[in-house]
Parts: structure tokens; C-alpha cells; sequence
């Protein structure tokens, strides 16, 4: 158990000194240590996974980080300098993918942890997609750069909306603490992600100052969620 207080501990000295490096403007520590960040979450998932295997659920989630560390990965190409907008446009597509990746392998792991039925699921398919119009297509909330960009980006905000709903209705149906815990990571992951909508596409013009304290508010809510992910396992069968 220490070996994973280390590796927070080394992630959290990661996590500020990306934060230094995004407030002083150095590109390059900024997404360096954001990378580094990701990947201790990945060498986590894996030691859980071997600390205490769940089968299925701990065997999935380190592939759902593996695709983070890649969605990280992609993402922070796309804002080093000197890119070409056409190499910048396929890192951001590669980015968007790898987290859709991950969103589903998240999925498929809790729907098959807590083996959700299958009427749950097709109710949570109609849900997600009446809840994203509401948030988004509705009240007409953002503005994006070609409709390639804007279909993606609604694919992506109907996943995220799906994982959430997915932890709602595990909570619903376990009243059990980790179903609990797993919900509040999957509403964490959910605000994360529609923060992130409205920082990179929100019609609304943001200072230099107001974009970094969205853009941490993000980053924060973000690995919160993804170590409720990961941790969840130490504590199942405690909190079942």
C-alpha cells in the first residue's frame, strides 16, 4: 500500500510543477509533466491491478488510463510550438480519440463489475442523449471551428454523459459506500469534461488569467476522478 502513497506523492509534485510551468508560460515543462503525470496514474492502475485483482474491472482500468496517458499524450503535441496547423489538428484528433477510448473501456469495466441489466443500459442511451442536448445543443453554448470539430466534440460530451449516467444508475441500484464513491468520481469526470467544452469552445471570451483557473479547476477534477477510479478496487470489498 505505501508503494501507491508514493506514487500520489510523486504524482501531487508533478501536478504543481505542471501547474508552475502552465502559470510562468514554459510550454514545455507545462506539458512534460503533465504527460508524467498521466503516466504515474497508469503505473497505479497497474499496481492496484496486481495488488488486488478484481479480474475484469482492475484489467480494464489500466487500459482506460493508458488511453488518458495517450489522450494527454496527443493533446500536449497539439500546444508545443512552432506546429503546423495541420499537425496540430491530427494530434488534436488523436487526443479526442484515445479519451473516447478510454470513456468506453470505463464503461464496459463498471457496467460488468456491477453487471448492470440491459434495460439499464438502454435507458441510460436514451438519457445521455436528451441530457446533452439539454446542456448543449439546446441553449446553443458553444462555438467551434468546422463542424468535424463540432461532431466530435458532441460524440465526445454523449461518452462522458454515458459514464455518468452509468455511475448514477450502479449508485441507484447498490446501496452499497463504493457504488457511492463511484458515482461521485463519475459526476467529478463528468463536470471535468463539460468544464473542458466550455474552456476550448464556450462563446464566451476568457482573460489569460480566468483560462489558467478553468484550466486547473479541469485538470483537478480530472485526475480527482480518475484516482476515485483507480482506488475503488482497494475498497470494494470493505465498503460492499
Amino acid at each position: 500500500m505505501h508503494y501507491i502513497e508514493i506514487y500520489l506523492a510523486l504524482f501531487l509534485i508533478s501536478f504543481v510543477i505542471m501547474y508552475l510551468g502552465r502559470k510562468l508560460g514554459n510550454t514545455y515543462v507545462d506539458v512534460i509533466f503533465k504527460i508524467i503525470c498521466s503516466l504515474l496514474l497508469v503505473i497505479v492502475s497497474i499496481y492496484v491491478r496486481n495488488f488486488y485483482p478484481l479480474s475484469y474491472f482492475t484489467m480494464l482500468i489500466p487500459i482506460g488510463m493508458l488511453c488518458g496517458f495517450f489522450g494527454d499524450f496527443f493533446l500536449g503535441i497539439r500546444r508545443l510550438p512552432n506546429l503546423s496547423s495541420h499537425k496540430k489538428f491530427l494530434s488534436f484528433g488523436l487526443g479526442v480519440l484515445a479519451f473516447l477510448a478510454g470513456h468506453i473501456v470505463y464503461i464496459i469495466s463498471f457496467s460488468n463489475f456491477y453487471k448492470l441489466k440491459s434495460e439499464q443500459l438502454i435507458s441510460i442511451t436514451l438519457l445521455s442523449f436528451v441530457t446533452l442536448y439539454v446542456v448543449s445543443v439546446k441553449k446553443d453554448s458553444f462555438k467551434f471551428d468546422n463542424k468535424i470539430v463540432k461532431i466530435v466534440s458532441y460524440i465526445y460530451g454523449y461518452v462522458v454523459t454515458f459514464v455518468m449516467l452509468v455511475t448514477l444508475a450502479i449508485a441507484a441500484s447498490y446501496n452499497v459506500k463504493s457504488s457511492f464513491i463511484l458515482f461521485t468520481s463519475g459526476v467529478i469526470f463528468f463536470l471535468s469534461d463539460l468544464l473542458l467544452l466550455f474552456i476550448y469552445f464556450g462563446k464566451n471570451e476568457k482573460s489569460k488569467k480566468k483560462y489558467l483557473f478553468y484550466n486547473m479547476i479541469n485538470l483537478s477534477t480530472y485526475y480527482l476522478a480518475q484516482i476515485g477510479f483507480i482506488l475503488l478496487p482497494l475498497y470494494y470489498a470493505s465498503l460492499k
